[in-house]
């Protein structure tokens, strides 16, 4: 399940809930998770037999708890759930092949898995838009900071980094480094080899990269030397759809 900001409530029924989880001892309308522009996830419980976050009862009275990141929110007796914030970059094309239709089309994906187009308050949606394209050591930070960040050029992105020659010295001083070791981000590039079978595994890494392939081979080869694990992922619409409704049902639900 993919919350982005706002509320969504869990129980039994579709009728009473956006998320249903079919277990017995679920409610119809077991809890109401809202998540604040500020990161910071609550969930109320709603339930006869409890809703509890890293093993600890929610209070009966529907007050709402903090859900910190990596806790685990069981409802009732059996569904229980990690909870993780995960960083998305999406990375486009600047090809002179795509069309403003093409665009117009891949910024409305874009928005639909809680990303802010170029132009929008992307403070607000806790969104960074790099609108030069390139990975600034702005973009970077706020990567490390945990925010999904939106390059419009893969193109470019990929060549400032390929741009910055790395040997086995130089790469311990790389930013990449940092967010590979330090904040022990698993960053994931992918290829439309991995369906949706593989979700599991592509879903439960910490940082998504969807590059076009022209991108791919040479920065996944920094990545790699960053500690990172590469695979590879299409940006085309068509597959950000697909995507997103992977990012929507399966992350955070163990």
């Amino acid at each position: 399940m993919w919350i982005s900001v706002g509320s969504v409530k869990v129980g039994r029924s579709a009728r009473d809930a956006q998320y249903v989880v079919v277990k017995a001892d679920v409610s119809r309308l077991h809890a109401e998770l809202s998540l604040e522009p500020s990161g910071t996830l609550r969930i109320a419980d709603k339930s006869r037999t409890g809703t509890f976050v890293n093993g600890t009862r929610c209070p009966p009275d529907g007050t709402a708890t903090v859900v910190p990141d990596g806790a685990s929110v069981r409802l009732g007796a059996e569904a229980t759930f990690t909870v993780r914030r995960v960083p998305l970059v999406l990375a486009t094309s600047a090809s002179l092949s795509t069309s403003a239709r093409e665009s117009i089309e891949l910024a409305a994906k874009a928005m639909c898995i809680g990303l802010a187009p170029p132009g929008s308050e992307a403070a607000a949606a806790d969104v960074l838009v790099c609108r030069a394209g390139r990975l600034s050591v702005r973009a970077l930070t706020s990567i490390v900071r945990g925010l999904p960040v939106v390059l419009p050029s893969a193109v470019d992105a990929a060549t400032a980094l390929c741009n910055t020659r790395l040997d086995s010295a130089a790469a311990a001083d790389h930013p990449l480094t940092s967010i590979a070791g330090a904040q022990r981000h698993a960053v994931t590039v992918g290829s439309t080899a991995v369906r949706l079978g593989s979700r599991r595994t592509l879903f439960g890494k910490d940082l998504f990269l969807f590059f076009d392939e022209p991108t791919h081979s040479g920065f996944a080869s920094l990545l790699e030397l960053a500690g990172a694990e590469c695979r590879m992922l299409t940006s085309d619409p068509a597959d950000i759809a697909e995507v997103a409704d992977v990012i929507r049902n399966d992350v955070g639900h163990t």
